[in-house]
């Protein structure tokens, strides 16, 4: 509360700082390798984990949520539209493109929620582009119905090409996994996730911040 003079004026909102860039920089992925973009995939897959063990949901994964600090620590940012597990939402929430079927349709929402934005984040930094989800889309009922299809039967990734994942073909397939419409069939978890995220590093050579915690 702000106070002048004994009056009340309102309220500030104290944030804090963080120093250094975020992943929706188009000259961050570009200086960056295809090993350190790796780790800040498994940096932010932990710091999911955490926010999930709370049993909360993210809801907004998208490039620009998160943050890489000049000591290459990643920083998950931004839990203005962040809900409790299970959360049954009354309107559409999140960023178009990075959208889960369920949000689309406003079913509930669980940990894969976040794995199928965690997903398409990845396909971004890793070189490709959102889904095509356009407000107008939105809007329409034969989108949303595709889209309750598609949640309902869909056991196909909804993308399968990550173009920098070239040279590890097996992250590839295990981010596409993320992106599968149907939830019972989705990367349900990060604690699905992390260990083969560790497993593919170290048979690949690559260093993870915070894998030995």
């Amino acid at each position: 509360k702000v106070r002048r003079m004994g009056l009340e004026m309102g309220y500030d909102l104290v944030m804090e700082y963080i120093e250094g860039d975020d992943m929706g920089e188009k000259a961050l992925l570009k200086s960056m390798s295809l090993e350190k973009k790796i780790d800040v995939l498994y940096q932010t897959v932990k710091a999911l984990g955490f926010l999930h063990y709370r049993r909360f949901i993210h809801m907004d994964m998208k490039p620009s949520n998160i943050m890489v600090k000049p000591d290459g620590e990643v920083k998950l940012i931004d839990f203005g539209v962040t809900v409790n597990q299970g959360h049954v939402p009354y309107s559409v929430t999140g960023t178009a493109g990075y959208l889960s079927p369920e949000q689309i349709v406003r079913e509930y929402v669980d940990e894969s929620t976040d794995m199928f934005a965690l997903g398409i984040t990845f396909l971004v930094i890793f070189g490709g582009h959102p889904l095509r989800q356009s407000p107008e889309d939105l809007k329409s009922k034969h989108f949303r119905n595709e889209a309750k299809y598609h949640l309902d039967s869909v056991e196909q990734p909804a993308v399968t090409v990550f173009p920098d994942l070239g040279p590890v073909p097996e992250l590839a397939e295990l981010l596409a996994q993320c992106t599968i419409p149907r939830r019972a069939k989705r990367m349900a978890n990060t604690g699905a996730l992390i260990p083969r995220l560790e497993r593919i590093a170290k048979d690949r050579g690559i260093p993870l911040n915070g894998a030995d915690d």
